[in-house]
């Protein structure tokens, strides 16, 4: 409640109060009776309950001022709530952005305490997707763009997290895998099903993708780090042909993906 209506209605009410008491200790009712048969003429009789009527209509006023005010702070906060979310949210599939997955995947390179906590992070880039856009349009972008976010959805249980950092581009962060094999196992099935056909509007398309792999902490303890080497080995698969995923290769880890010949759209 506004503290400025608390004061007003306890005001209201104290002087209420203070007023009724000392109207019956000094015998107020008896007197403004005698005074109004001395002097009829005055009408303070009429004027006496209209003074009444007009205390508990103030006192409406300021508790209908109270409610306004009440529902207009809660508005406000409903509305810097949704503010809130946006910010940490991409408007377009609802997923995390960048924002939010950032300090995320700090927490979680945190926690990795030893070599046999792993975590991975696949960055995930559309082959083409400009040339999709060009062709058929951007709300066909858009669509093709979503129908990409609900399949890699499926991909993230409880623990894990997805986001969408740019355009065509989007990241997923795996939790304590078992080992590289583990990545590389969902990068192939989110591979072949994003080749599937799929109608946006009326035009059918399939999906080719380009993702690189860098695992914490293999490659790297820094957020920043491991999300710019797993881009790094998106960018190899780009080099090698597309349509693949690739392990960031360093002394430790040469890991390579397998090209799957499939094609972009149709």
């Amino acid at each position: 409640m506004n503290k400025k209506l608390v004061i007003d209605i306890a005001t209201f009410v104290v002087v209420g109060v203070v007023t009724f008491l000392l109207a019956g200790h000094f015998d107020v009712l008896e007197a403004l009776l005698e005074f109004s048969a001395e002097h009829e003429e005055w009408e303070v009789d009429e004027i006496f309950p209209t003074a009444i009527v007009l205390m508990f209509v103030l006192l409406v006023i300021v508790i209908k001022r109270e409610r306004e005010l009440r529902v207009e702070v809660e508005r406000r906060m409903l509305a810097e709530k949704v503010v809130s979310e946006l910010a940490y949210q991409d408007a377009l599939t609802g997923l995390p952005n960048r924002r939010f997955f950032m300090p995320a995947l700090k927490d979680a390179i945190k926690q990795t305490v030893s070599g046999d906590n792993l975590q991975a992070v696949l960055f995930i880039d559309v082959d083409n997707f400009k040339e999709v856009n060009d062709t058929y349009g951007h709300t066909v972008g858009d669509r093709s763009l979503i129908h990409l976010s609900e399949i890699l959805e499926q991909y993230v249980e409880q623990e894990n997290l997805i986001a969408r950092i740019a355009g065509d581009e989007f990241v997923i962060l795996l939790k304590n895998i078992a080992g590289p094999e583990e990545a590389a196992a969902v990068a192939r099935n989110i591979i072949d099903d994003t080749s599937k056909p799929f109608f946006a509007g009326q035009d059918k398309l399939n999906l080719s993708l380009s993702i690189g792999i860098a695992i914490t902490p293999h490659d790297s303890s820094s957020a920043e780090e491991l999300m710019r080497f797993a881009d790094e080995a998106m960018y190899e698969v780009k080099r090698q042909g597309k349509n693949s995923y690739h392990f960031f290769r360093q002394e430790l880890n040469v890991v390579e993906g397998v090209k799957l010949n499939k094609p972009a759209c149709e």
